[in-house]
């Protein structure tokens, strides 16, 4: 695949601060981060086109995507050219996004993926959405 036509996937603020990364340099491309996430999360377009991507089911709002690396956990979701504002800075028809990022807590129950599904719920209670 050529790296103009490579669907990137780049880290929020909010998964940055996760992360407790620093944001770079304007002229870095945040895909290039060098973080075990932000790496693992650019296979999630190429898996979600071969159908192998994992959902995480529990949050309703828009189709999110599990990333796993060793205890470290991420979701990526992909956002529509028309959510993808301002179109101007951009010809891709998609942007693909890691919005949060954790650790899994190993022998305490805690998963990444529900704590972030509980607090989407909690986020969006009374709303009438997640």
């Amino acid at each position: 695949m050529s790296e103009s036509s490579r669907s990137f996937v780049r880290p929020t603020k909010r998964c940055l601060d996760d992360l407790e990364l620093r944001f770079p340099p304007l002229e870095q491309p945040l895909h290039d981060l060098k973080d075990p996430v932000v790496a693992k999360s650019q296979q999630v377009p190429q898996e979600v086109a071969a159908g192998g991507a994992e959902r995480i089911r529990a949050i309703e709002d828009r189709i999110w995507f599990k990333v796993k690396v060793g205890p470290c956990r991420g979701a990526v979701t992909e956002l529509a050219g028309s959510e993808a504002q301002p179109a101007e800075i951009t010809e891709a028809s998609a942007w693909w996004w890691l919005g949060a990022a954790g650790r899994r807590q190993e022998g305490s129950g805690t998963d990444f993926y529900r704590a972030l599904a509980d607090e989407v719920s909690r986020a969006g209670r009374g709303s009438g959405r997640t």
